[in-house]
């Protein structure tokens, strides 16, 4: 077994999506790890990647994003791109101190205080990373959500009747195969069956119960036919 999976195949291996991952498995104990070095990784040191990855791709970042940081209103962002906008210096040492005081917020958080940033774009980005991280098998095996157990229904109980028929059968076949040659009346009289629960129900009753496990030549009705010369 290797000693690291890789998170996207941790993702697949059990069905879940990155946010469910986070949840279900990172913040109850699997720790993520550098894919390269093997070093246990926090958030905020995912998310120092993901904010070199959004100064990286600055030009295309969306308006909301610049808009998030304290005094910077959707005036001061070029009128001309809706959506999208082209960067100068300006701007982006503006969202860089955006980014730059959430990675600091993030400085001693624990994974299992963690809550991803409400900036879509940044979640997004902070799950890939945390996906492409690598994972201890062995840890993985240990925090792994147990599959929820299966109830089955207990089978319902003999009635006293079928109990008593059940051990009266029984006896009959063990009878029997010590002793063919009884009848079946006189299986059913028989002081074993009485004891095996027999003697509660009526004649009528116990022989019925034993016919049906009577040996093959017991159970021919009829009289034996004539030889014709």
């Amino acid at each position: 077994m290797p000693k690291w999976s890789k998170g996207n195949d941790i993702l697949s291996r059990f069905g879940v999506l990155p946010k469910e991952f986070l949840e279900g498995f990172v913040k109850q104990g699997l720790t993520p790890h550098h894919h390269a070095t093997g070093v246990p990784l926090s958030p905020s040191a995912i998310m120092a990647v993901v904010v070199d990855k959004l100064l990286d791709n600055a030009n295309n970042t969306p308006r909301q994003t610049l808009i998030a940081n304290e005094g910077y209103c959707e005036s001061d962002i070029h009128d001309d791109a809706p959506t999208h906008f082209t960067f100068t210096a300006s701007d982006r040492d503006i969202l860089s101190g955006v980014l730059r005081k959430e990675l600091k917020q993030l400085k001693g958080v624990e994974w299992s205080g963690f809550s991803l940033p409400e900036d879509q774009e940044t979640a997004t980005l902070f799950l890939e990373e945390l996906s492409q991280s690598v994972f201890l098998t062995e840890q993985i095996e240990a925090i792994s959500p147990e599959p929820e157990p299966q109830h089955h229904p207990a089978p319902p109980k003999p009635r006293p009747n079928q109990l008593a028929k059940i051990q009266c059968q029984a006896v009959a076949e063990r009878l029997w195969e010590t002793d063919p040659t009884i009848s079946i009346t006189k299986m059913s009289e028989h002081t074993d069956i009485q004891e095996a629960g027999g003697k509660d129900y009526s004649a009528k009753t116990r022989y019925n119960w034993v016919q049906e496990v009577a040996p093959a030549k017991r159970n021919k009705g009829g009289r034996p036919r004539k030889k014709h010369t």
